[in-house]
């Protein structure tokens, strides 16, 4: 997946690159949740819906890993740092990706951080 973001990004696909960020991102938190709370009955809600058939959303991710915060192995701002990186990004990741946009500006998509998103999740992920 990153390759193919590093791909996108390189020939100037913006909204290419934005959607699987926002993917990447998604999958981290997942991996995240899915080591510190092993599937089994109890912990399987915290990241994936049963009656539906997959995994929450990436708002109900994002809140399930703040409420747990305090579980994972790693210093509390590495996880302050990406939660304040992500609030910008999730109003924009949500409605962009479940509608037809364009996200034509480099600078705008710079803005929003993703490596650096990505690194802190990278670092939760191995702490926990």
């Amino acid at each position: 997946l990153t390759q193919e973001i590093n791909k996108c990004y390189k020939i100037g696909a913006y909204t290419a690159t934005f959607i699987l960020s926002r993917k990447l991102v998604e999958n981290l938190i997942i991996d995240i949740l899915r080591k510190k709370f092993p599937q089994n009955l109890q912990n399987i809600d915290i990241y994936y819906r049963q009656k539906d058939g997959r995994f929450h959303d990436l708002t109900i991710l994002l809140k399930n890993l703040e409420e747990n915060k305090g579980l994972f192995g790693v210093d509390k701002e590495t996880i302050e740092e990406f939660f304040k990186l992500v609030k910008p990004f999730r109003p924009t990741a949500n409605s962009n990706t479940h509608s037809i946009i364009v996200w034509g500006e480099k600078e705008g998509l710079d803005k929003v951080q993703v490596e650096k998103m990505t690194a802190l999740l990278i670092k939760i992920l191995r702490g926990t």
